[in-house]
């Protein structure tokens, strides 16, 4: 069953951003690779209520710069919503990674694409500045949505 909600999830996903092929593997995972070099990986959760995200931002050098980076990381993690990802360290991988849990209960191909858009666009940021050996600045991300009363958000 996970294989197939996946699978149709990956068929309208593909559809939405115009991905050929987008199907689950063996693992009943799916990873995408983008033209720039970005890494995305998509697959359900253990729970089977989950669809995870994940980008592959790189091994990141032993060292202060390091040090630096992930408290810049643990910072964006910090931030209000929407914040458009959440920054995990693979110990085993040794590599930063940019994931996103998306609720399986009524989700669109197209409600994926959207996110995964954020994503990659956070992903690719902080994918240069790490090539670089540079601090991404963290800032809040403005939505466009409208706010409720004190500032909530519908």
């Amino acid at each position: 069953m996970v294989t197939d909600v996946l699978g149709a999830l990956l068929q309208e996903l593909g559809s939405a951003m115009q991905l050929s092929n987008l199907r689950p593997d063996a693992n009943n995972t799916c990873l995408i690779k983008f033209k720039d070099g970005i890494l995305s990986q998509l697959e359900v959760d253990r729970s089977g209520r989950f669809l995870v995200i994940g980008i592959d931002l790189g091994e990141i050098p032993k060292g202060r710069y390091r040090e630096n980076l992930f408290f810049e990381a643990l910072k964006a993690n910090a931030m209000p919503l929407p914040r458009y990802g959440i920054f995990g360290y693979s110990q085993q991988a040794d590599r930063l990674i940019l994931f996103e849990y998306m609720n399986l209960r009524d989700l669109t191909g197209q409600k994926i694409a959207d996110r995964l858009s954020f994503l990659l666009e956070k992903g690719r940021v902080w994918k240069e500045a790490i090539a670089k050996e540079d601090i991404p600045v963290t800032m809040p991300i403005r939505s466009s949505g409208t706010q409720g009363i004190f500032g909530l958000r519908p």
